[in-house]
């Protein structure tokens, strides 16, 4: 599916980097034909609880707790095809979400109804994939792809919140040999998303009043108050090129990627006769390069990433209203956020014998985020240059691995703008804007560590396999952030 690219996963972007160094050529279905595929099926259960002594967006809540069941297969057919499929089923609650009523707010925003009050979640959400790639000839193949993903959150006191998601992707690739050694792909898909958001209330005498929020902490005053049912509606698609080697004991690879995907969204509210108050264009880029270079009993596995987003979000003027009806006088562009990042990594690993092996992999990113409101006139900037390092450490008994990793990273940032005119903190959508902006432009700290392990059973290329992860983020004059996440499963 495709997730929103934004700051707080440009910040952890130098630890997925150390963690792989690989580009993921699957993002095009038809690789699964194109590199020799292991067959497995595992089962697993997850749990995952993060506490925030400060949000870090106010819209996003200050943690949760979610507990998941998922399944993965991948199968190797008769005459060069492959299929796989997964399901999950992810339940827990949402904490503290404040000014922002809808669910996958990274994705539908700054076009949200919401309130000062808020208030947690609960969650249900429920995800299905299943694709088939097939070889054709010797250097060809092809393949087709379909992920679901269906959300519903609620909460059962004033404001009342119901949100139902639908997103769906479907995709198809193709992949041609030009060597002996790699082979090119190129995919395409289409993705569509529909979101209803209902509020209620339960208590006639409450005074909390809902706001249609429109970015940077402005309000659409005329639907101030009202708005109880409102809807996204989002259709675009996804692209992707890749270049990879064939699978084989080399002494040097080297893998790159490039994704583009563009959304256009719609923000519906259904009290005024669905009435479209609102259009983002949303425009998604990213690139990945790595490379693998044995020496000895050295490897050298460097890679780097580049991230850009923009969201650019055009407002409909309406003119008076006759009966349930409202004359559409124009649109004007006025709101834009935009991303953009790059991040490298350059992982060693150390190979001390048949059982033992560390992997050392400094790491560098920056990102730099700006936001600009049309009138009144609000515009930010801000940079983050992060830094930092990680070491595990692979330990073999026999079949059995057990793994030890840890990691600092440190984010300076800086302000490169700040211009709120008419910015008003005493007010509920001005309060946020102003938390958010002080939270974004504050440096950091992020120590993390884990443990993972594989423990073969009797039956030939059987495992359970057991991974525990904690972070620590500490946010300079707003608190501490941590994360902790456990999963446990049994693959075969």
């Amino acid at each position: 599916m495709m997730n929103k690219l934004n700051v707080l996963t440009i910040l952890a972007m130098t630890a997925a980097l150390a963690a792989s160094a690989q580009v993921d050529i699957h993002m095009n279905p038809a690789t699964y034909s194109a590199v020799e595929e292991t067959q497995f099926t595992s089962v697993s259960v997850g749990f995952s609880h993060k506490m925030a002594d400060e949000a870090e967006k106010m819209e996003l809540g200050r943690g949760h707790n979610l507990a998941d069941i998922t399944v993965r297969t991948v199968r190797n057919l008769k005459g060069g095809g492959v299929a796989w499929g997964g399901a999950s089923f992810t339940t827990g609650r949402l904490r503290d979400i404040r000014f922002n009523s809808a669910a996958d707010y990274l994705r539908v925003e700054p076009y949200v109804v919401g309130d000062s009050v808020g208030g947690s979640r609960s969650m249900q959400q429920y995800t299905f994939s299943g694709g088939y790639s097939h070889r054709i000839g010797s250097r060809t193949t092809w393949g087709a792809e379909m992920d679901y993903r269906a959300d519903i959150e609620y909460r059962n006191r004033d404001p009342r919140v119901k949100n139902v998601v639908s997103d769906f992707c479907l995709k198809a690739g193709l992949t041609q040999g030009v060597s002996a050694d790699y082979k090119v792909g190129a995919n395409v898909g289409l993705l569509i998303y529909n979101q209803e958001s209902d509020i209620d209330f339960y208590n006639p005498m409450n005074d909390i009043f809902e706001h249609v929020n429109t970015g940077a902490g402005t309000t659409y005053a005329r639907f101030y108050g009202s708005t109880s049912q409102s809807a996204y509606k989002g259709l675009g698609f996804t692209s992707g090129l890749q270049f990879f080697p064939i699978k084989a004991p080399r002494p040097f690879d080297i893998a790159a990627s490039v994704r583009f995907d563009f959304t256009d969204m719609d923000f519906i509210l259904r009290d005024y006769n669905d009435l479209t108050l609102s259009n983002a264009d949303d425009y998604r880029l990213v690139s990945d390069l790595s490379a693998k270079i044995e020496a000895g009993i050295v490897t050298f596995r460097p890679a780097a990433q580049f991230g850009w987003t923009r969201r650019i979000a055009t407002e409909n003027i309406f003119g008076t209203a006759s009966g349930n009806s409202y004359p559409l006088l124009g649109s004007r562009q006025f709101f834009m956020t935009e991303r953009s990042s790059f991040a490298a990594a350059l992982p060693v690993v150390f190979s001390a014998g048949e059982s033992l092996r560390f992997t050392l992999a400094p790491t560098v990113a920056r990102a730099v985020v700006h936001g600009h409101y049309r009138l009144p006139e609000r515009d930010f900037k801000v940079a983050h240059l992060t830094s930092g390092a990680s070491l595990a450490i692979d330990k073999y008994f026999g079949k059995s691995r057990l793994q030890l990793k840890g990691g600092a990273t440190y984010t300076d940032a800086d302000i490169l703008n700040r211009h709120f005119v008419g910015l008003d903190v005493r007010k509920g959508p001005h309060y946020a804007i102003d938390h958010n902006f002080r939270m974004l432009s504050s440096d950091r700290l992020n120590i993390n560590a884990g443990l993972n392990a594989d423990i073969p059973v009797a039956k030939k290329a059987q495992f359970i396999f057991v991974g525990v992860d904690y972070s620590h983020k500490k946010v300079h004059n707003h608190g501490n952030i941590n994360e902790v996440a456990a999963r446990v499963g049994y693959r075969f």
